[in-house]
């Protein structure tokens, strides 16, 4: 399992891969498109600008809006995974 940080994203715990491409799943196409062209594809601001076909700092405003969806379902997801289950919880006998 590849495990990825990322300073921008700043997720509370490292996600994996999988946890990445399922968080983007979820975002918006226009988030992921920003994302996928400044981030993954390294255009800047400019470039992305003229394939988005918009300003650059639409662009801007969509990469940093976009980045904090991400941490935000990139951390809800993490969280999701610490939570114990409550009903299946052995050391708590008195539910089933």
């Amino acid at each position: 399992m590849v495990r990825i940080a990322s300073p921008d994203l700043s997720p509370s715990d490292d996600a994996t891969y999988d946890d990445l491409f399922e968080a983007m799943g979820r975002l918006s196409p226009d988030d992921r498109e920003a994302l996928q062209l400044v981030i993954w594809e390294h255009l800047s601001h400019a470039e992305a600008a003229l394939v988005l076909e918009c300003s650059i700092n639409a662009v801007a405003i969509r990469v940093h809006r976009a980045k904090g969806r991400l941490r935000t379902e990139l951390n809800s997801e993490a969280n999701s995974r610490d939570v114990p289950d409550v009903e299946s919880d052995p050391a708590n006998p008195t539910r089933s």
